[in-house]
């Protein structure tokens, strides 16, 4: 059934066979699809398993298993330890199933490499792993009063009024927490829309990556908060995009190099996708920056050779061949899309999404522009493919500010429907980019305007949109406000679990 009551077809059949053996319960199944004209041909898909076994406690248990479920009845027992663990036939560097992969082996040896250990072990091991990267960042507010007070308890107070900077330090420490707990070796895809917390078979937004914002913004603590093995993670992910991205770029816009759009998968999926949003092709370059942010913060030359200048090279060859000439002489995008927003067309008062050389578009190509000459010269090389970036940069169109004394997120001056849009992708300039500082005061102010003006009509109504804003306040070296919207994400915008909430959520 779909949302509206009526009968949908359904696409896809998930076959689940369970089994209870030699103290491991298990379940292994594969994904059946049906043809679709929107998903394409059917057949049989993934295969997955899922292993448990009782650690500790499980003295006198009995066994369950039925045609829809398998586990363990256990009973007159005050403590059990369960090891569990999953797997698929999912093979990155096919970015595919691939059936030579076993899963269910993979988690048998899984489960038989953590049974050689007791529960205090494990857990030993596991404080030693995290610790390890916890203590590279110290951040503290002084002794904490409220210690010894749930954290559910204390996000409760703040969303009453209250205050409790001493739960900020908890909040960053977090983060850190999550980003180590779901990009990091062995694991091989980066942090998507919901982490490795999706709980669902068919998730929200299908729980993939997001590369208008999303996927860049999961990595913004990698660098600076010293986790750069999770960073690892993403480089190896882009890498392998580049394959795909090389066929989108050739066969879709006739240009050398790589790109992808607004989303993509564990499949490799490049093109377009979704609405009108996601015609832009400007998101290959805007994921590059992520992978050149560890070179600035590691200085290592061999990665930057290696990797992190060729996936730039390639998406500044891409932009070269996408670039052309507007009306008013600029090279420019087209088409062009300021991510999930659109704008009024003054002749017709109809609403658009799509014109030629949105802001965001301007200041991404500066930017990977700027890195790559930046790469270059410090690799000593490439000074002909410079020489053409240098050139297209000075044709480039510049950010206005417009009637409104704002950034225009436009190539011109369009009146807004949704002026308290949730995305602030004409602000990229201010951050994560550099573009807007104080030495560009008049950019810089009208930054600043143009928060406040999303900010006065609702702006920031999404967790991670008023994530977005607290760094852009700081950005302008704004403490009260960026302090201000922090307590504004905790107090309205933030799960008993310290999770960010959006709709659905």
């Amino acid at each position: 059934m779909d949302r509206r009551g009526k009968k949908s077809p359904v696409l896809t059949h998930y076959k689940n066979e369970y089994g209870n053996d030699s103290g491991t319960a298990f379940l292994t199944g594969q994904i059946i699809d049906f043809d679709s004209p929107l998903k394409g041909p059917g057949g049989k898909h993934m295969r997955y398993s899922v292993a448990m076994k009782l650690l500790e406690g499980g003295k006198g248990s009995l066994p369950l298993k039925s045609d829809t479920s398998t586990g363990f009845r256990v009973s007159s027992v005050k403590r059990i330890v369960i090891v569990l663990t999953g797997a698929t036939d999912y093979n990155i560097d096919k970015l595919d199933f691939d059936s030579s992969r076993d899963p269910f082996g993979i988690c048998t040896e899984k489960i038989t490499n953590a049974s050689r250990y007791n529960s205090k072990e494990l857990k030993k091991i596991h404080v030693q792993n995290h610790r390890e990267m916890f203590d590279r960042v110290k951040f503290s507010l002084g002794e904490d009063p409220n210690k010894g007070i749930p954290v559910d308890e204390r996000l409760n107070r703040i969303k009453e009024g209250g205050t409790d900077d001493w739960l900020i330090p908890v909040y960053f420490q977090y983060g850190r927490y999550l980003l180590m707990g779901s990009s990091r070796n062995p694991g091989v895809l980066p942090a998507n829309l919901q982490g490795i917390w999706n709980d669902q078979y068919d998730a929200p937004w299908n729980s993939d990556f997001h590369t208008n914002i999303n996927l860049q913004m999961n990595y913004w603590p990698a660098e600076v908060c010293n986790l750069p093995e999770t960073s690892e993670i993403l480089t190896g992910f882009m890498e392998k995009l580049t394959i795909p991205g090389t066929v989108t770029a050739k066969e879709m816009y006739g240009a050398a190099g790589w790109t992808l759009h607004h989303l993509t998968d564990p499949f490799g999926r490049t093109g377009v996708a979704d609405g009108v949003w996601g015609i832009t092709p400007m998101d290959g370059p805007w994921m590059t920056f992520p992978v050149y942010e560890r070179f600035l913060f590691t200085a290592d030359t061999a990665f930057l050779e290696s990797r992190a200048y060729p996936l730039m090279k390639g998406a500044a060859e891409f932009v070269l061949d996408f670039l052309v000439e507007s009306p008013e002489g600029y090279l420019v995008t087209n088409p062009s899309h300021s991510p999930e927003n659109n704008f009024r067309v003054p002749e017709t008062g109809e609403v658009s999404a799509l014109t030629y050389a949105a802001t965001t578009d301007i200041e991404l190509v500066n930017a990977l522009f700027d890195y790559c000459i930046e790469a270059a010269g410090i690799l000593g090389k490439d000074q002909e493919f410079v020489a053409h970036l240098i050139a297209a940069k000075k044709r480039l169109p510049p950010v206005q500010i417009n009637s409104k004394g704002v950034i225009q997120e436009w190539i011109k001056d369009y009146d807004e429907p949704e002026p308290g849009h949730r995305h602030m992708s004409h602000l990229l300039g201010l951050y994560p980019m550099a573009q807007f500082t104080p030495e560009t005061p008049e950019l810089f102010n009208a930054a600043k305007a143009t928060i406040e003006r999303r900010l006065s009509f609702g702006g920031g109504h999404t967790g991670w949109s008023r994530a977005w804003i607290v760094n852009l306040f700081a950005r302008l070296q704004d403490g009260e406000k960026a302090y201000e919207n922090l307590m504004g994400l905790l107090r309205k915008s933030t799960l008993t679990n310290l999770f960010d909430t959006h709709p659905p959520f």
